[in-house]
């Protein structure tokens, strides 16, 4: 009776469950078939599944020792983690660069005018946004780098500033 309560039960069970839905949500995520919320639910479970399978070694450790023992077993397990390390080394950029990391490094480089008009929204109205947030603004002209660097920010953080839900309807309705 309490043998149907212990880690072994529930260990094996959750790394059988949470393997299944983190291999199907990864096949999803090759295809780049991104419907609901299966990115979420991958990166989620995982931490589930690295628990589940930490224990569940635990409870089966004399016959997972047993694997590094077996030449076949290591045969097929030694090019996985080689692979696998191989993976954490950056690539060193000779590769394309992804297309949204442009379009953000040409945010940065933009003049605050040219992103106002992205947002639909007039230089001035974006600039006392700013303003408000406690980002000081000499000009319109300054880049959104500029911007940040004299402000002690990150692009990144005057790019959420401007392009929030909040500042976009304030900035449309005082242009409409």
């Amino acid at each position: 009776m309490r043998q149907t309560l212990g880690m072994q039960t529930w260990s094996g069970a959750l790394t059988i469950g949470s393997f299944i839905v983190i291999s199907l949500t990864g096949i999803l995520m090759f295809f780049h078939i991104n419907i609901g919320l299966v990115k979420l639910a991958h990166e989620w479970l995982s931490w589930v599944f690295v628990v589940a399978a930490i224990c569940h070694a635990i409870v089966h450790w004399k016959l997972l020792l047993g694997y590094f023992r077996n030449r076949a077993a290591l045969a097929l397990m030694v090019p996985i983690l080689v692979l696998g390390g191989l993976s954490l080394i950056p690539a060193g950029g000779n590769g394309p660069t992804h297309p949204l990391v442009q379009v953000m490094a040409r945010l940065e480089r933009a003049p605050l005018e040219s992103v106002a008009k992205l947002g639909e929204s007039d230089p001035s109205a974006v600039i006392q946004t700013l303003k408000a947030s406690g980002i000081a603004v000499e000009t319109a002209g300054q880049t959104i780098a500029e911007i940040a660097n004299k402000n002690g920010k990150r692009p990144m953080d005057v790019l959420l500033i401007l392009f929030s839900d909040r500042s976009l309807t304030q900035h449309k309705s005082r242009r409409g």
